[in-house]
């Protein structure tokens, strides 16, 4: 996705736990933590945690959707190997 331009990680969030009511306040801290330095978030990359395994994903995913204002994409790099131990 990035091959030709490099990405700039300017926040790890997690959701704040279930239900993830906290994420849209955590959304709020990372941009005015970043405001000082011009930083502006752009794409938002959501994780396996909430992508594969959380059962409270759309209405989490939805406020960051309406929230956020930035493209939202579901899933960050393959890290998983298909054999663990091999």
């Amino acid at each position: 996705r990035y091959e030709k331009g490099d990405a700039v990680i300017i926040g790890l969030l997690n959701c704040g736990d279930c239900p993830g009511a906290a994420i849209v306040t955590r959304l709020a801290q990372l941009n005015l933590w970043n405001k000082p330095m011009d930083e502006k978030v752009t794409k938002i990359h959501l994780g396996p945690c909430l992508t594969d395994h959380c059962p409270h994903r759309e209405a989490i995913i939805k406020k960051i959707q309406d929230k956020s204002g930035v493209e939202v994409i579901l899933g960050t790099h393959p890290y998983k190997p298909d054999n663990i131990f091999a």
